[in-house]
């Protein structure tokens, strides 16, 4: 789970049951788990499937959960040593934790533009935020 650490209604959560389906190699399992720390590569190559397995609750959707039932993809989602960021031609409403400034206007809410593809989860960016990331 993906969230700032005094906003509960805001948070991406990777369920790693769907996220790693059988025939599917998921460097990003690895990544979480601190097995692998400098795998930088979108996680889709044209010749595998996008990264599937999550779902969020922001107060764009009403803090229902998004999509409502099973799980969506995220195609190329970047991560590494950096951090973890949508691909620059992503949403820019799941994840975005990387040391560069996205000048995208795609996000939801930002209280800095200097927060603004650094420290975004479900399409929100805070720069004084701390953000837990939770794996169990």
């Amino acid at each position: 789970m993906f969230r700032f650490s005094d906003v509960t209604n805001i948070r991406v959560i990777y369920s790693w049951k769907e996220g790693s389906r059988p025939g599917v190699t998921n460097h990003f399992d690895s990544f979480l788990m601190g097995t692998v720390s400098s795998y930088s590569r979108y996680s889709r190559p044209s010749n595998t499937a996008n990264l599937y397995g999550f779902y969020k609750y922001s107060p764009a959707d009403g803090g229902e959960r998004n999509p409502p039932t099973g799980f969506a993809s995220i195609s190329r989602l970047r991560f590494s040593s950096h951090g973890i960021s949508e691909s620059t031609d992503g949403s820019d409403k799941w994840l975005n934790l990387w040391p560069e400034v996205d000048n995208s206007n795609e996000y939801i809410a930002s209280d800095n533009s200097q927060a603004r593809g650094t420290k975004c989860i479900a399409g929100y960016c805070y720069l004084d935020k701390p953000v837990w990331i939770m794996v169990r």
